[in-house]
């Protein structure tokens, strides 16, 4: 026929179109499906943020408290920009953040304290003092026998906030149940709080001395202070202690306390460090030495009794050298010694340290190198890396680690 396409020329150009725009359509379906915009207008979606890269906290120091009951103590520690973090218990607002929890132990992580600086803490039983780096004293928490250095004492003259106790000028602090002691920058040593064991140092008619009481004439390069004894050790590297003598660990006498400070005659002494019965400090030559209560096998001779000893004496009344090792820091807790030595091992003795047993020798923890450690109701070390564990004595293969990869609260 004229005038058109004839019919066979349609069913052939109909073959060629028909299978192409098939395969256009499927092209198009794979990128946005049939009744979806095409790629190119659809809204591009961002992607979903990864979470922010939290900075590693590092430790420089830390101070464990030793508990009156089940898990009624808390912890403090410094990070390398000296800011302050406490945790656990808070019943008399000894964390000092404000807050009072007649709960046990209900700050499980570090907590910071403020965006001061400092550069010494000390943890006593419900309260907290502390040296912030230009040299002033602040303490915190209960003050019911004055531990506080304000010249006030009582339940009601407490602080749940750090508050300065003077204007003067100090390099340290150390606290123990109920007292504190502290080296000022002229290196003269003060203690305050309770001193109904003598363990304050001054000769008084009340059992508490609201206010720092300067102790002798001597100037003093470090002071422990624990549960109710102190110990100083004095610019000319001599040891004195006083205080309770609960076991012989203030002096070689039968006399339960000790009111003023005695010397601890043999060696010359770089540190010192007060568990709640027992003491162990480093002499000039680096050699360790513990003494007086022994029955968990904290002294750490190898014996739960002092050599000689029948029956009923289980204390070493006068400083006992500890291996052949020499040392950097030790740390005297509740019924537990822990020492680093000069290659930086970590090692442990006393109550349930040998995996549930009392261990009766100085015990290494791990393989790592270790800077710092204290020791309270539970142990804590600060590892060489900066990185911060807890455990209680015998769990150490249970450590916790506190800082790390997390930042703290």
């Amino acid at each position: 026929r004229r005038g058109g396409p004839s019919l066979s020329f349609l069913i052939l150009l109909a073959v060629i179109l028909v299978p192409v725009g098939i395969v256009m359509l499927m092209r198009s379906g794979s990128r946005g499906g049939i009744g979806e915009k095409p790629e190119a207008t659809r809204p591009v979606q961002d992607p979903v943020p990864s979470p922010p890269v939290v900075p590693k906290r590092a430790w420089i120091a830390v101070d464990v408290g030793m508990a009156t009951s089940f898990d009624s103590y808390h912890l403090c520690a410094l990070d390398s920009k000296n800011l302050l973090y406490c945790w656990g218990d808070n019943r008399d607002g000894q964390r000092g953040d404000g807050t009072i929890d007649k709960n046990a132990f209900t700050q499980e992580s570090p907590k910071n304290i403020g965006k001061d600086a400092w550069r010494s803490i000390a943890v006593g039983t419900g309260f907290t003092c502390g040296v912030e780096t230009d040299g002033k004293l602040y303490c915190w928490g209960t003050n019911v026998s004055g531990q506080l250095g304000r010249g006030v004492e009582g339940f009601e003259t407490g602080s749940r906030f750090p508050e300065k106790s003077g204007d003067d000028t100090w390099l340290m602090v150390s606290a123990g149940h109920s007292h504190a002691c502290g080296i000022k920058a002229d290196k003269s040593l003060f203690c305050w709080g309770g001193n109904f064991f003598g363990q304050v140092g001054v000769k008084t008619k009340s059992e508490n001395v609201p206010s720092p009481a300067k102790i002798g004439d001597n100037t003093w390069s470090a002071v422990s202070a624990r549960d109710y004894s102190t110990c100083g050790i004095t610019s000319s590297s001599r040891l004195y202690c006083w205080g309770s003598n609960g076991d012989g660990v203030v002096a070689k006498t039968r006399k339960t306390q000790v009111n003023a400070p005695k010397e601890i005659p043999g060696a010359l002494w770089r540190s010192v460090s007060l568990g709640r019965n027992h003491v162990c400090g480093i002499d000039a030559a680096k050699n360790l030495y513990c003494w007086g209560s022994n029955h968990f096998g904290q002294v750490g001779n190898g014996e739960s009794s002092p050599p000689g000893c029948t029956s009923g004496c289980a204390f070493q009344e006068v400083p006992l050298k500890i291996g052949d090792d020499t040392w950097k820091t030790v740390a005297a807790g509740a019924n537990t010694t822990c020492a680093i030595n000069a290659e930086g091992r970590l090692y442990c003795w006393g109550m349930s340290v040998g995996e549930g047993k009392d261990q009766t020798t100085p015990r290494k923890i791990g393989d790592e190198t270790w800077s710092s450690v204290s020791v309270g109701t539970e142990i804590c070390a600060v590892r060489q890396d900066g990185d911060l564990f807890c455990w209680r004595p015998g769990k150490d293969h249970e450590r916790r680690l506190v800082s790390g990869t997390s930042n703290p609260q």
